[in-house]
């Protein structure tokens, strides 16, 4: 779940800060980061479960066998294969958020100063078409 999550957070980044062209040229890196992640950590799982039960050793993975549920005789299997993932994404997705909200607060200030200067340029004394009219 966490991958998906990621990845709608690096679309929401790349749309707001690129556009809707640039970020829906991205889809196949989306699938392959939400999907990718989530398979490699499954398979690494059966694949240590398989080599532990070959060693005459219990399974790694618990009675939810589809959920990928870790037994409870391996809790560094528990630390090593969640949670660097886990906060590896997470730090990902409030670096993408707080980009982009400095980002907005950048150009909002921008617009902001350029509407002030604008505002308070003294006037060229042109007068335009009433000037010209006028003559």
């Amino acid at each position: 779940m966490m991958c998906w999550s990621f990845a709608i957070a690096l679309y929401t980044h790349i749309l707001l800060l690129r556009g809707a062209k640039t970020a829906n040229k991205w889809w196949w890196a989306y699938h392959l980061c939400a999907w990718g992640v989530s398979c490699l950590s499954t398979a690494a799982l059966f694949a240590l479960d398989i080599v532990n039960k070959n060693d005459g050793g219990d399974g790694v993975v618990g009675a939810a066998t589809f959920e990928c549920w870790i037994g409870g005789q391996f809790p560094q299997l528990r630390v090593v294969l969640h949670y660097p993932l886990f906060w590896a994404q997470f730090c990902g997705i409030v670096g993408l958020y707080v980009d982009v909200i400095a980002r907005n607060r950048a150009m909002r200030l921008d617009l902001s100063q350029n509407v002030f200067r604008d505002a308070s340029a003294p006037s060229s004394g042109g007068g335009g078409a009433a000037a010209a009219a006028a003559v």
